[in-house]
């Protein structure tokens, strides 16, 4: 606990880099640097409140666990900008800084949220720090190899995000597997404690997806295609996912 602090500290010295005006269009990306920023907030917005809060969990945890995604966030922000800077974003000695860098960091750090929903309360924060460096680093190595050697297209991350942070916080969940992490006692936050971040977190990604699908398309006619399908996408499969439910055993059947 005491040692979180100066860690912090260090690793804010050695993320610090130079920011530029200028636009570098890197070989990962489809859309320039400089693109308008509405769409960087609309992703940064789903990473943190939509992300974050679905992998909260308050009955078992606390609000330490909103503070861990927090944190994870800042962390998983700066280490992506620099280690993806010297891929895409690396000129003349510089890692030029843009909107589309920071919507690639935002991509990776929900990546890393991801992961952390199988990991949190299983591992202190300098622990979580050090498998967040680890996760950003392998999401880049796998985006890279996904996008810029195989010519992959993955608009939205199903690959480079949802599938690389769900097997990457099963594999680090499965090293730390330990039986009474299995056990439920201990619990001092009432059943809607435990409900709330759920439903909060699943609205917030409902509004926000659409933007999320399109924030890596080319800005051309790609860009309003993937958000008009995302947009009813999202509507039909909500509608489907309620006529199915009433199909579906009560919850307290539920193994």
């Amino acid at each position: 606990r005491y040692q979180t602090g100066p860690i912090l500290s260090t690793l804010l010295v050695l993320l610090s880099c130079e920011v530029g005006r200028d636009v570098f269009r890197g070989s990962r990306g489809t859309r320039p640097s400089a693109s308008p920023l509405p769409g960087f907030r609309d992703v940064h917005l789903q990473s943190l409140l939509g992300f974050g809060l679905l992998v909260a969990f308050l009955s078992r945890y606390g609000p330490g666990s909103v503070a861990i995604s927090i944190l994870v966030v800042a962390f998983a922000i700066q280490w992506a900008v620099l280690i993806q800077g010297f891929l895409y974003f690396f000129l003349n000695g510089k890692i030029y800084v843009g909107a589309q860098s920071m919507v690639s960091a935002d991509f990776c750090a929900a990546a890393i949220l991801i992961a952390t929903g199988a990991l949190v309360g299983r591992v202190n924060p300098v622990q979580m720090l050090l498998l967040t460096l680890l996760g950003v680093t392998l999401f880049t190595l796998n985006e890279y190899v996904l996008l810029s050697l195989m010519g992959v297209r993955d608009s939205g991350g199903s690959l480079t995000v949802h599938t690389f942070g769900a097997y990457f916080g099963l594999m680090v969940s499965r090293i730390l597997h330990d039986q009474k992490f299995l056990s439920h006692e201990g619990s001092t936050s009432s059943i809607q404690t435990l409900l709330f971040p759920f439903p909060a977190g699943t609205i917030f990604l409902w509004i926000f997806w659409p933007s999320f699908t399109s924030a890596t398309t080319a800005r051309d006619a790609a860009e309003p295609w993937a958000v008009l399908n995302t947009y009813f996408s999202l509507a039909a499969s909500t509608l489907a996912t309620f006529v199915f439910s009433s199909r579906m055993p009560p919850w307290p059947a539920w193994p």
